[in-house]
């Protein structure tokens, strides 16, 4: 998987009040995610210079996240299609509990990614499965 920055994103409308925004579905194109940051929204909060550096990093990370619980929701798709059988199980709860709480998973993967707290969910995911995501 790779990511990439829309600087041209434009944030009126509904994404308006968004820090930043993971682009739904780009994972989809060759595993390339864009993400877009809303600068102009980010600095209206008054934050300092390493306020405003962690906001960027976390906000990036967290949208990364969705990206990645997308690219795992269309591995357990193509594997339901294929009928692999490689999600079945244990994977099948850890995987339906970050489904439930994606919220949550992609903050605390941004947060953690950010070096700012020792655990994350997705990394967990990722680590415990990392065999059956890479086939």
């Amino acid at each position: 998987l790779s990511c990439s920055i829309n600087t041209k994103y434009d944030f009126n409308g509904y994404y308006k009040d968004c820090v930043a925004v993971y682009q739904y579905r780009s994972v989809m194109n060759n595993g390339k995610m864009r993400i877009a940051l809303n600068i102009p929204l980010m600095l209206s909060h008054g934050l300092n210079k390493n306020e405003m550096i962690e906001e960027i990093e976390i906000s990036m990370w967290h949208e990364v996240g969705h990206g990645i619980v997308q690219w795992i929701k269309s591995l357990r798709r193509k594997d339901t299609q294929t009928q692999t059988g490689y999600f079945k199980g244990q994977i099948i709860k850890d995987l339906r509990n970050i489904l439930n709480n994606e919220e949550e998973c992609v903050e605390e993967f941004g947060v953690h990614k950010s070096g700012y707290y020792a655990y994350s969910t997705i990394d967990d995911f990722i680590e415990k499965y990392s065999e059956i995501i890479k086939a």
